[in-house]
């Protein structure tokens, strides 16, 4: 840097390797600082024992998972492999989406209530749905897919049952 210590104010955030400082005449400078090292962790094998572990089997012994969760297991390649094909039970809304197809959705709080965000799992029927369970809470049981879209990879549940339930203590969750 060309400027003196005393005519600089650090400005706060990074730029790649370099630290941005306002010079007293309105310029920026920028000062290298070291990259620590990257270091990665050991990939850690995740079997299904882990996963009933982790989110419960429900008496008929489908595992028990919220949205939100089906739709960041679709992200992780280990987690889809292990779980595609197996039956699953979630309670949430029943919604249609505006292509017509049924959807189970949950609510999920991000730092607080103005940010809770609503996700849904798309639900292809067994057999025919009744309209009067739409924007009612059900529970639906169904083997779980992953499936390819343009937007990424999205949770499917097939073959699903659905019947009514009653809501949550908590209809967002946490």
């Amino acid at each position: 840097m060309n400027a003196s210590k005393e005519n600089l104010w650090p400005i706060s955030g990074r730029c790649g390797a370099a630290l941005l400082w306002l010079t007293v005449s309105g310029g920026v400078a920028a000062q290298s600082v070291p990259v620590p090292a990257v270091r990665t962790l050991p990939k850690v094998a995740v079997t299904l024992a882990d996963l009933r572990a982790q989110y419960g089997v429900g008496k008929g012994g489908a595992f028990l998972i919220e949205v939100p969760q089906m739709l960041h297991m679709a992200l992780d390649p280990d987690v889809s492999a292990l779980m595609r094909g197996q039956r699953v039970e979630s309670v949430g809304q029943w919604t249609r989406d505006e292509m017509g197809r049924f959807r189970v959705v949950r609510s999920q709080l991000g730092c607080c209530s103005t940010h809770a965000k609503e996700s849904g799992v798309l639900v292809e029927l067994r057999e025919p749905a009744a309209q009067g369970l739409l924007q009612g809470w059900v529970r639906v049981t169904a083997e779980l897919g992953f499936e390819r879209t343009d937007a990424g990879w999205v949770a499917v549940l097939r073959g699903a049952s659905v019947a009514p339930a009653e809501a949550p203590g908590a209809a967002v969750l946490r």
